[in-house]
Formats: structure tokens, sequence, C-alpha cells
């Protein structure tokens, strides 16, 4: 895979989609350390984002995680 697109910076939403959980768990994990976020700044509130790179590693290392779902959702965010 390209480097670039594993340097994709992903929105909470993003991230909690293609990992089909919440964004309060990825706040969770973030402040547990299980995922570290990426602060940013944008205006007056603080952004999360998270590399494509770190999400790849928790889908691949998921047994429920099937078959080409990793592939199709790549795809989705190269088209992006």
């Amino acid at each position: 895979m390209d480097n670039k697109l594993d340097d994709k910076l992903l929105s909470i939403k993003e991230a909690a989609s293609l990992l089909g959980i919440t964004t309060e768990t990825l706040r969770r994990w973030d402040r547990s350390h299980k995922l570290s976020a990426i602060k940013i700044r944008i205006g007056k509130r603080n952004d999360r984002r998270y590399r494509l790179s770190a999400l790849k590693s928790i889908l691949a290392s998921n047994p429920k995680a099937k078959g080409n779902l990793l592939e199709e959702v790549l795809e989705d965010f190269v088209k992006a």
C-alpha cells in the first residue's frame, strides 16, 4: 500500500465508521492510550485525527474483520 495513503488522516467519524465503533469509544481509547489520536486545532476547537495505517493495523489484527472488508474500505478512501 502506498505510504501517502497510509499517512492519510481520518476524522473521528470516519475512523469510527471504518472500525464499526462509536466516536465515544475512540475518545476512550485515546484517553487510555489504546489508540492515540493526533490532535489538531481548528478555530476554537480541538479535533482528533487518526492515521489510516493505525486503523489498518487494528482491522488486520481483529479476528472479526471479514475477508476483503479492509480492501473494500481502503478503496473507498482512495476514491475520496
